[in-house]
């Protein structure tokens, strides 16, 4: 049997000029579980800047990655 592999992009920032006032967020994979119990992999990211952080839940679709629930608190 043949695997094929997808990578995409879940969630981040791109600055392609450095910015004196720009405060870039920090991402990474916090975990990766069944939250739904449809037997795929859900991707939980977290991601913090300077006042605040934030939890995301993504699924994986054959469409792509969906974000599917978010919570966050900072300014």
């Amino acid at each position: 049997m043949k695997v094929q592999r997808k990578t995409a992009l879940v969630d981040g920032e791109f600055y392609p000029e450095a910015k004196a006032d720009s405060a870039p967020n920090r991402f990474e994979i916090a975990a990766l579980l069944d939250l739904n119990g449809d037997c795929k992999i859900d991707i939980v990211v977290r991601s913090a800047y300077y006042e605040g952080d934030e939890i995301s839940v993504y699924e994986y679709q054959p469409s792509g990655v969906n974000e599917v629930l978010s919570v966050g608190c900072g300014l």
